[in-house]
């Protein structure tokens, strides 16, 4: 039965086929892949920050201070965000939370004990969306030095940056601040 397959005029065209369906498996597998890469570079990358100025401070208690939220939207067109940062209360007390015109509405400017919310939307009272593509002052807290320690106000899990329904926040940057 084998004995057929290997005489030299079959045995050519065997060759040939085999040759032929390893070119063909190989093809298969490299398309395949790059399809793949074409649908894994289709979603948006994450890459906006949200970020403290100042990051470091060195204050005295009952001393009053401000820190801005940075927004960096990096490459993305941003349809919104939402910085939520916590803090120990017994360290600092939020005496005001005031946002910057980067944003056309502000429905959320909320502070209360242990935590700060400010959340901005690209649509404005108009109702026409204007995606912000540029970095800025989110906002800006003040903020009393209460006790003797070190401060940290960090962003929290919650906060998000908004880019055509994706979540596309890369990175955060919260702030030190002691106490003396």
């Amino acid at each position: 039965m084998f004995k057929d397959i290997f005489t030299p005029k079959k045995g050519k065209f065997v060759a040939i086929g085999l040759v032929f369906l390893m070119l063909l498996t190989f093809l298969n597998v490299y398309v395949s892949s790059l399809t793949v890469k074409q649908k894994a570079t289709a979603t948006p990358s994450p890459t906006a920050i949200l970020s403290l100025s100042p990051e470091q401070a060195y204050l005295v208690k009952d001393q009053i201070f401000s820190v801005n939220i940075i927004f960096n939207p990096g490459q993305e067109s941003v349809d919104a965000v939402d910085a939520v940062l916590v803090y120990d209360p017994n360290l600092l007390e939020v005496l005001g939370l005031i946002p910057s015109e980067l944003f056309a509405s502000y429905p959320v400017q909320d502070f209360g004990e242990g935590k700060i919310q400010l959340s901005a939307f690209a649509v404005g009272t108009t109702g026409n969306p204007k995606p912000v593509t540029e970095s800025g002052t989110l906002g800006t807290i003040s903020l009393k030095a209460k006790a003797v320690g070190i401060a940290k106000l960090e962003f929290s899990s919650d906060s998000i940056v908004a880019s055509k329904g994706a979540n596309v926040l890369e990175e955060t940057s919260g702030g030190v601040y002691t106490i003396k």
